[in-house]
C-alpha cells in the first residue's frame, strides 16, 4: 500500500471557529447540513468529528478541532475517501486513534456494500491512500490500534465475522484472514463486537453470536488474539448468558492486561446493567454475568458507561434508570471495587437524577476529571422535534455532586439535539459533540468543559518539577522542590510499564519509541503527571 500524500499541509489550511462561553451559540463544526456525527478525542487534546455531509446524498467527511476549537480541516473538514459509492443510507461505523494522534475510520458504503479503512494524520494526510483499503462486503466494521504500530480491522462479509491486521503503512500484517467460528452450534452466525488492545501486541475481541443473519440480539462471546493472528485461549469465553445488540458498541477498558466490560442485557423483558472482569487467561472471576449495578428490581437499567483510570482502586459506573415502560427515565452511578467487584456506593447504585416524567439522561460516554466522574446529560429525551438542553455533571469519589449548583448547562439553545459524544478529559477539557436543527438545518455543534484540577499546600505543581530532554532518547533527569517517593511510567492506555522509588534520573532505553506519561508523586501531597516523548 502506497502512501497518498496531500500536497496541502496544515498550515494551508485556514482556520476557523474557537470556543465560546455563550452556551446559547456555541462552535459550529462545519458548514454542511448533517444528522449523524461520531467524533473521538485525542491525547492532547484535540477533537476528530466524523460525519456524513447530506449537502447531496451521504458522503463521509472528518474535521478536527485543536484544543481551543479551531477547525483545523477548514469549514467543511476533508473527505474520509473519495471513491466510496455511498447510497440514500448509512450502515454502522467506527473509529480510533492512536498515540500519535492518527484517525482511523471503517464504513460501509452502502450503494456497493464495500467497506473502507482510511488512515488520517493530524495535518489532514491520507496515510493508507485518499481511497483507503477496501473490504468486499464490508458490514459491521470495526477498528482496533495496536501498540506495535499496527491496526486490525474487523467486519462481517457472510456468516461469520472477520479479522485482518495491516501494519503502520496499510500492508497486510497477516498471510491470511482469521474467520471466527461459532462459539455456540445453536447460534450459527457470528459478528465483530468491541475490541481492546493489550500491552503485548495483543487484544480481546468481542465475538457476537446470533441465531440469524437478520437479528440484531446476539450473545457476547470473548477470544484473545496474539499479534500474529494466533488465538490465546483454548476456547472463546462466554462474557454473559443475557442477550445484547449486534449492531451497538459496549463500554470497555483494559489495565494491566484485564479488561472490565460494562454492558447492559436482557433476560426475561428485564434489562439489568453489570459490569464484567475479563482476566489476562480468559477466566472469569465475577461469574458467568460479572456483577450487578444495582438490585432494585423496581427499575430497569438501560445502559452502562464505565471509566477507569489505574491510579483509582474502583472502576466508575453510570446507567440511564427507567421503569420497566420506559416512560421514565434517571440517571444512577456506581463504583465497582476492581479486585472483587463488590459495589462500593449504595447496593441500588447512587442516585444522580431520580426517576421522573422529566427524564435527565446521561448521554456520551462517562468520563474522568481528577479521577472523579464528568458526564454529559440532557434533559430530556431525544425525539427529533422538541428542543433539549445539555449540561455537565461533575462527582466527587462518593459520587456527590462537587458543584454547590449541582450541574453546569453548556447547550441552551431551543433546538432539538442529538447524536452525542463527550471526549475523554485531556489535560482538564472535554468535548461535547451533537447534531441540533436551528432554523430548518440539522448541522454539528460542539462545546469544551473545563475542569480546573484540585490542588492543596503539598501538591506538586508543573513549575516545581523538570523533566529533562524531553523528547529523549532514553535517560530522563528529573528536578523537583518537593522529595520524590516513586516515579510511574504509563502507556496511553493506562499500563504500568515502570515504576522507580526515591529516583532523580530514569532509564527508559528498553521502552518502544512514543508517548508516554510519567506519573510523579511525592512523600507529601497529590502526583503530578507530565508526558513524556521517547524518540
Amino acid at each position: 500500500m502506497k502512501k497518498f500524500t496531500f500536497l496541502i499541509i496544515l498550515m494551508a489550511f485556514t482556520c476557523y471557529g474557537q470556543w465560546t462561553d455563550e452556551y446559547g451559540v456555541n462552535t459550529l463544526v462545519a458548514d454542511a447540513p448533517t444528522g449523524d456525527i461520531q467524533s473521538i478525542g485525542t491525547n492532547d487534546g484535540k477533537t476528530y468529528v466524523i460525519f456524513w455531509d447530506e449537502s447531496d446524498g451521504y458522503e463521509l467527511r472528518v474535521q478536527l478541532l485543536d484544543v481551543d476549537g479551531t477547525q483545523l480541516f477548514g469549514t467543511n473538514g476533508i473527505l474520509a475517501n473519495d471513491v466510496a459509492d455511498n447510497g440514500t443510507w448509512t450502515a454502522i461505523r467506527s473509529q480510533a486513534v492512536d498515540e500519535a494522534g492518527n484517525l482511523y475510520i471503517v464504513f460501509t458504503a452502502t450503494n456497493s456494500s464495500s467497506g473502507y479503512l482510511n488512515k488520517i494524520s493530524p495535518e489532514g494526510e491520507q496515510i493508507f491512500g485518499a481511497s483507503g483499503i477496501e473490504f468486499a462486503d464490508g458490514w459491521n466494521m470495526n477498528v482496533l490500534p495496536l501498540s506495535d504500530g499496527g491496526v486490525v480491522v474487523g467486519w462481517e462479509p457472510d456468516s461469520y465475522g472477520h479479522l485482518m491486521k495491516y501494519d503502520a503503512t496499510g500492508n497486510p500484517a497477516w498471510d491470511t484472514e482469521i474467520i471466527i467460528d461459532k462459539p455456540d452450534a445453536s447460534n450459527p452466525f457470528t459478528g465483530i463486537g468491541d475490541m481492546v488492545a493489550l500491552s503485548d501486541g495483543s487484544f480481546v475481541q468481542m465475538i457476537t453470536n446470533s441465531a440469524t443473519a437478520w437479528t440484531v440480539d446476539a450473545y457476547f462471546w470473548a477470544q484473545r488474539y496474539d499479534g500474529d493472528g494466533n488465538a490465546v485461549w483454548e476456547n472463546p469465553v462466554s462474557v454473559s448468558n443475557k442477550l445484547m445488540r449486534s449492531n451497538r458498541r459496549y463500554s470497555i477498558s483494559q489495565e494491566n492486561d484485564v479488561v472490565y466490560f460494562g454492558y447492559s442485557g436482557v433476560e426475561n423483558n428485564r434489562f439489568d446493567a453489570y459490569l464484567q472482569r475479563i482476566n489476562a487467561d480468559g477466566t472469569l472471576p465475577w461469574g458467568e454475568n460479572g456483577i450487578d449495578f444495582g438490585t432494585d428490581d423496581n427499575y430497569f437499567e438501560m445502559d452502562m458507561s464505565i471509566a477507569n483510570d489505574p491510579e483509582l482502586d474502583y472502576v466508575w459506573a453510570i446507567s440511564n434508570i427507567t421503569t420497566p415502560a420506559q416512560s421514565q427515565y434517571g440517571v444512577s452511578v456506581q463504583r465497582f471495587n476492581k479486585e472483587t467487584g463488590a459495589v462500593e456506593l449504595d447496593m441500588f447504585g447512587q442516585t444522580i437524577f431520580p426517576v421522573d416524567p422529566q427524564n435527565w439522561i446521561y448521554v456520551g460516554e462517562l468520563q474522568l476529571a481528577n479521577d472523579k466522574p464528568l458526564f454529559l446529560f440532557s434533559n430530556n429525551i431525544s425525539d427529533g422535534v422538541n428542543p433539549i438542553q445539555l449540561g455537565v455533571v461533575h462527582l466527587d469519589e462518593n459520587g456527590e455532586f462537587v458543584w454547590e449548583e449541582e450541574y453546569q448547562m453548556i447547550a441552551t439553545s431551543a433546538g432539538n439535539k442529538g447524536r452525542f459524544d463527550f471526549t475523554q478529559n485531556a489535560e482538564g477539557q472535554s468535548v461535547a459533540v451533537w447534531t441540533e436543527n436551528r432554523g430548518g438545518t440539522s448541522q454539528a455543534f460542539a462545546q469544551n468543559f473545563v475542569v480546573e484540577p484540585e490542588m492543596n499546600t503539598n501538591d506538586l505543581v508543573s513549575s516545581s518539577v523538570s523533566v529533562y530532554p524531553n523528547p529523549t532518547s532514553g535517560i530522563l533527569h528529573i528536578q523537583s522542590d518537593a522529595p520524590i517517593e516513586k516515579i510511574e511510567i504509563y502507556s496511553l492506555t493506562g499500563q504500568l510499564l515502570k515504576k522507580e522509588y526515591s529516583t532523580y534520573e530514569l532509564n527508559l532505553s528498553n521502552l518502544n519509541k512514543g508517548v508516554y506519561l510519567m506519573k510523579i508523586s511525592p512523600e507529601k501531597g497529590t502526583s503530578l503527571t507530565k508526558k513524556i516523548i521517547l524518540k
